[in-house]
Order: C-alpha cells, then sequence, then structure tokens
C-alpha cells in the first residue's frame, strides 16, 4: 500500500493530490452506500465511452461477421475454389468489412491453401491483400500484414508469386515515401530474377522513387529499358504509359518541348488501344502544354478531341473537365461570352449525372465569365448557386472566395451596403466556423453536466436508504476500494504519461526525418541540376530509360496481368501540387496568419479552383487543413528548438490568429495538445 501511494504521488499534480485526500475523507465520513453509487456513475460512463471509442473500428464486427460465419462455407480443396472464396471476400470488403476481418478471413484462407498444398492460392491471397490494403490507402498495416505472411508462407509461394509479393512489399514503403527500403528491394529483386515480363515491372515502379528523388534521367532511363520488353510483346497500352510518364519527367523538369514530344509519342501509340481513359489523359497533357506556350489554338483543338473521345465513352466527369478547359482558354483569349456556352454545358452535365463537385467549378467558373462580361446581376445569381454548392460539399475556402467575389461586385455597382455586408461575411466566416465548433462543444459538456448531475442526485437517494445499517461493511469497502483506486490510478497515469511521452517521440522523429528528407532532396535537386548540365554528348550516346508512376491492379482483375501496372502517370497537378508544397516547405507562406486560397494560387501562378482541387487530390485535405499542417509543423519546431516560450507566442510565430484553430489543428495532427507537447519538450530539455 505504502508503495501504491508513493507511486501515485510520484505521477498527480499538487491539485490532484489534496483532490484525492478529500475524496478519501468523504468516502470515510459518509460510508459505504454513497460510495457504491458515487463510483459506479464514473465507471459507466467510462465504459460508455470505451464502448464508444471502439464502435467506429469495429462497427460491423458485431452485425455482419456473425452472419458470414454462420453460412459454413464449402471446405476448399481446389485452386478454382479458392479464387471463388476470394471473389466473395472482395464483395465483402467493397460493401465495408473492416480490416481485421478482412486480415483473419485471410489468415484462415492461407492456411486452407497451404494445408492443401495449393501454392498459386497462397501468392493469389497476397496479392488480393496487398489490392484490398492499398485501395483503402491502408499502407501502414499493409506492409505490416504482408511482410509478415510473406515470411511464413515465403517458402510455398512460387518463384513468380514471390518477386511479386515482394514488389507489393516495395510499393507500400514507396507509399509511405520509404525510399531506401523500396529501391533496395527493386535493386535485389531486379538482380535476381531473369524473368523479363517481372524485369520490366520491377524497373517501371523503380523509376518511381528515382523521380521522388529528383534522379530524372535514371528514372527516363529504367522507363525506356521496360518498353524494350513491351516492344517485344507489342503491348502499346504499355508503350503508350510509358510515354507519357516520360513526358510528365520532362514536365517537370520545366523542359516543355521534350515533354511534348513524348506525350504526341503517347499519343501515336495509343491510337490502336481500346482504353479511352488513357488517351483522355495523354490529351489532357499535351493541352496543358499548349496552353503553357500560349498556343492557344493548338490547346483548344486538343481538348475538343478530348472532349469528343469523352463523350463518346461516356466518361461524364471527363466530358466536363474539358469543356472546363475550353471555357477556361477562350476566357484566357478574352472570350467569356463564348466560355459561358461551355460552363453551362459543364453544369447541364454535371447536373444529370449529380456530381456536385463538377456543379460548384461549373458555378464558379460561369461567375467568373459573367463578372469580366460585367454582367453583374447574372455573376451575383451564379454566385449564388456557387455558394450553395460549395457550401454542400465542404468547399469552404472556395465559398468564401466566392462571397469576397460578391462583395466586389456589389462594390462595383454602388451597392455600397451590400459590398459592407458581403465584405463582413467574408472576413468573419473563419471565425463562424470556429463559433460553431465552440457551440458545439459547449452543448456537449451541457449535456454531461446534466448527466453527472443526475448520477450525482440518485447517488445521495441510495446513500439515505443504506447508511444505517451498514457501517462495519462500510469501512472494509472503502479500504478496498481505496487500495483498487490507488492500484488504478497509478497505472491510468503512468500508462498516460507513457502514451503521450510515445506520442511526443514519434512527433519528434517525424519532425527530424522530414528534415532529413526535405535536406536531402534539395541536395539531390542541386546535384541533379549540376549533373544535367554537364552531361553533354556522354548521355546522348545511350539510351534513355524510366519510369514514373504505375497503378496497383484493380481486386477483381486478373492478378498477374494487372501486376504490371503500379503507378500513374504523374499529372499536371501531381507537378503543380509539389510547387504548391515547395512554397510551403521552403517559402513557408503558411506564416502569413491572412494566408489565403487566392495568395497561394497567385504564388504558383494558377487558378484557385485548380489549386483547391489539385490540394484536395494529392493530399487528401482541403486547404485549410493543409495550410494548419505545416503551421503545426512549425509550431512543433519551435517548441523543440524555444521549449521556455509561452504557447500564445508559439501560435503568433506559426501563423495562427485563432487559439481554438490552433489548438484543434496541433490535437489533430500530433495526436497531443501543445501544452503536453511543450511540457514534454520542457522535461527533454
Amino acid at each position: 500500500m505504502r508503495e501504491a501511494w508513493r507511486a501515485l504521488y510520484g505521477v498527480l499534480t499538487e491539485k490532484q493530490r489534496v483532490a484525492l485526500i478529500l475524496i478519501g475523507l468523504i468516502i470515510f465520513a459518509v460510508g459505504a452506500g454513497p460510495l457504491k453509487a458515487q463510483v459506479q456513475a464514473p465507471e459507466q460512463a467510462q465504459e460508455q465511452a470505451s464502448e464508444q471509442a471502439r464502435q467506429p473500428a469495429q462497427a460491423p464486427a458485431p452485425e455482419q461477421e456473425p452472419k458470414a460465419q454462420s453460412h459454413q462455407p464449402e471446405p476448399i480443396t481446389t485452386l478454382e475454389q479458392g479464387q471463388v472464396r476470394l471473389s466473395e471476400l472482395n464483395s465483402r470488403w467493397q460493401q465495408g468489412m473492416t480490416p481485421d476481418s478482412l486480415v483473419l478471413e485471410i489468415d484462415q484462407l492461407l492456411e486452407t491453401a497451404e494445408r492443401e498444398n495449393l501454392p498459386e492460392l497462397i501468392g493469389q491471397t497476397l496479392e488480393f491483400l496487398y489490392g484490398s490494403l492499398n485501395q483503402r490507402r491502408l499502407y501502414r498495416e499493409g506492409i505490416v500484414a504482408l511482410e509478415r505472411r510473406f515470411r511464413q508462407y515465403e517458402r510455398q509461394l512460387t518463384p513468380v508469386h514471390r518477386v511479386e509479393t515482394e514488389i507489393y512489399i516495395a510499393l507500400f514503403a514507396y507509399e509511405l515515401r520509404e525510399l531506401d527500403k523500396a529501391e533496395e528491394i527493386f535493386a535485389r529483386l531486379f538482380s535476381a530474377t531473369e524473368d523479363p515480363r517481372l524485369r520490366a515491372v520491377i524497373q517501371t515502379n523503380w523509376a518511381n522513387a528515382k523521380v521522388d528523388r529528383a534522379e530524372f534521367e535514371a528514372a527516363i532511363q529504367l522507363h525506356l529499358q521496360a518498353t524494350n520488353y513491351y516492344r517485344e510483346q507489342q503491348n502499346n497500352l504499355k508503350i503508350a504509359g510509358i510515354y507519357l510518364n516520360i513526358g510528365s519527367i520532362f514536365t517537370r523538369m520545366e523542359e516543355p518541348d521534350k515533354a511534348l514530344e513524348y506525350y504526341l509519342l503517347a499519343r501515336d501509340v495509343a491510337e490502336g488501344v481500346e482504353d479511352p481513359m488513357l488517351q483522355i489523359t495523354i490529351l489532357s497533357n499535351i493541352g496543358v502544354v499548349y496552353k503553357q506556350r500560349e498556343q492557344y489554338d493548338d490547346a483548344l483543338e486538343i481538348y475538343e478531341e478530348g472532349l469528343r473521345l469523352s463523350e463518346e465513352a461516356g466518361i461524364p466527369l471527363r466530358m466536363a473537365q474539358n469543356l472546363l478547359n475550353i471555357g477556361n482558354i477562350k476566357v484566357d483569349v478574352g472570350q467569356p461570352e463564348l466560355a459561358v456556352e461551355d460552363y453551362e454545358r459543364v453544369l447541364e452535365i454535371t447536373r444529370e449525372n449529380q456530381i456536385p463537385y463538377g456543379l460548384a467549378l461549373g458555378y464558379i467558373n460561369i461567375t467568373n465569365a459573367y463578372k469580366d462580361l460585367r454582367e453583374f446581376e447574372m455573376a451575383l445569381q451564379m454566385a449564388d448557386s456557387a455558394v450553395f454548392y460549395a457550401d454542400m460539399i465542404g468547399l469552404r475556402s472556395e465559398k468564401n472566395s466566392l462571397i469576397g467575389m460578391m462583395s466586389d461586385i456589389y462594390e462595383e455597382q454602388g451597392d455600397y451596403r451590400r459590398a459592407l455586408e458581403y465584405r463582413k461575411e467574408y472576413v468573419e466566416a473563419f471565425k463562424e466556423l470556429n463559433d460553431e465548433e465552440k457551440r458545439r462543444n459547449i452543448a456537449e459538456i451541457e449535456e454531461k453536466y446534466e448527466s453527472e448531475l443526475k448520477d450525482q442526485q440518485l447517488a445521495l437517494q441510495e446513500q439515505d436508504l443504506e447508511v444505517a445499517g451498514l457501517r462495519n461493511r462500510q469501512l472494509m469497502l472503502v479500504i478496498g476500494f481505496l487500495g483498487l483506486m490507488l492500484g488504478a490510478s497509478v497505472f491510468y497515469y503512468q500508462s498516460r504519461n507513457r502514451y503521450l511521452q510515445d506520442l511526443y517521440d514519434r512527433n519528434i522523429e517525424l519532425m527530424r526525418s522530414e528534415e532529413a528528407e526535405e535536406a536531402a532532396q534539395a541536395q539531390d535537386h542541386v546535384e541533379g541540376k549540376r549533373s544535367s548540365k554537364t552531361a553533354g554528348e556522354g548521355t546522348a550516346k545511350d539510351t534513355v530509360h524510366g519510369a514514373v508512376h504505375g497503378t496497383a491492379q484493380d481486386i477483381a482483375q486478373d492478378t498477374t496481368q494487372d501486376l504490371e501496372v503500379f503507378v500513374d502517370a504523374k499529372s499536371e497537378e501531381r507537378i503543380l501540387y509539389e510547387r504548391i508544397v515547395e512554397k510551403f516547405r521552403k517559402e513557408r507562406i503558411h506564416l502569413n496568419p491572412m494566408l489565403s486560397l487566392r495568395d497561394i494560387s497567385m504564388s504558383v501562378n494558377s487558378n484557385d479552383k485548380y489549386v483547391s482541387m489539385t490540394i484536395a487530390e494529392n493530399s487528401g485535405m482541403n486547404v485549410s487543413s493543409l495550410i494548419n499542417y505545416y503551421r503545426v509543423d512549425e509550431a512543433k519546431k519551435m517548441i523543440v528548438a524555444q521549449p521556455e516560450c509561452t504557447i500564445q507566442e508559439v501560435m503568433d510565430a506559426s501563423g495562427f490568429n485563432s487559439r481554438t484553430t490552433f489548438y484543434n489543428s496541433f490535437r489533430k495532427v500530433t495526436g497531443m495538445s501543445p501544452s503536453q507537447f511543450m511540457s514534454r519538450s520542457r522535461y527533454r530539455a
């Protein structure tokens, strides 16, 4: 008991020690009846909270999994039966099966395949595991699960499946930006296998890591080496994809002429390929280059061809994208009245096919066009619709930009009262969002407080009924309870401190890793620029080869054929996203408290909607979340470097102008509050 008290005192603050002593005195005074009532309420609340915390990750388990187990599936003795089981698992996965349940079923299937001596089924099952977890971007869980099962079943795998499974592990490592690990696997596999198909697959994916290291020449060389195999197989689909990738590399190298050369080669090769999505993507990249070179007629012709292919293939989203590009070119050449027609078609297509994001972009573009035409009434009508759809799908930044535009229009019309109203709404938008969140938090606290009051009233009533005849039993219960409470408290605070310390260590490790990676990338970029200038005629004698991106095969497609495409071509959106990230990392634009989507767009010479779309597609975050992510990163660095600084100083220096936003963003990114992070930094210092 003494050791328990000492351990507890070691982890409690002074206020908590006083509170604990007072609780003990109150318990001895009032007896075991109230003790029992008062103890059960928080225990029940804790059980409910634990149950609620568990439910999101295991929601399907209580209902779905018993159903899956109750139908007693047929035993598997052949490869065909195993493939049927994989198809069933795929259907359940698409319907929301949890990762834990999937892995459990996978392990059962692997055990069966091993017992029945079905090595082909083992390889296909591991391939299915990769495709499923990759589909939901569960990269960390995927690499852990795949490495463990690869070690367990490596000897039972066929040589081809053994190489393929290690390629999957390398792809997970690449997605986690563990480039050293990915390249080590690719290099080892390339040296160990003689299979030309597998070597081509390895080359196209190995080049992906090379591109991320800015080793562009090496990436191009690997790509072109892979085309040798695909040319022998007369696989124009793969060759066109490789040329598209090479064009994307040259775009990233800011060599538009070379990029256009390979995009045009990709278009020529893809003419006989029945893959409209590939052809449309190639045309989109060609159009971007033409537009950058201000060859507007050529760009317009290309986008119109892409529109025709999209219409023939019946792909509404691509139709809308090409029409937006066509309209934007017409605006660039001073023909907004013609662009309005294209934007109206965008609205018609996206409305018919229920594409809210397309509707939002269509209304935003048509609003700008009407504003350029000085048709202010129509611009205001379109802006109202744009605000509606932007608000519906959560494009808060775009919505605020539209409100600011409406303020400008009213000002040009001389309606200064409305201009002022919209300007105030524009300025107060983020504050309103924070206030709404604050109100929700207050309501939750009030509800919990009322519930706690009811529990206390019930406890008092129970106390009045039991006090009279339970004095002797009270003392024993109190002693036992205090012992349990002390042990539980010690365990809780120690566990909590370990958990917070682990969180802090992981954040520090991640921060150091990112700093080292940024420094390495900067050095690699400088060396890459220097080597590209001195290469001269020597590189002209070599065959240029490489790769950028492939995509992991769809789960429902043929597993062997799908292996050959893992990485998609780096589109112009990816290149723009890397420029945006560079603005944050190198120029630290996030330190500006008033940083907006418009500021980011201007810094990368693009437009608001395109920048917003690019950020969403490449980071999975909206503009505000991305800005706050880098502000939190800045705050962590400042706290580690200056642990004695105050929360307010950190908040101001990192670009936040709202304490609520700062706390919420910091906890979302790090898993800790700023004060918890700071206290551990001070302790370490």
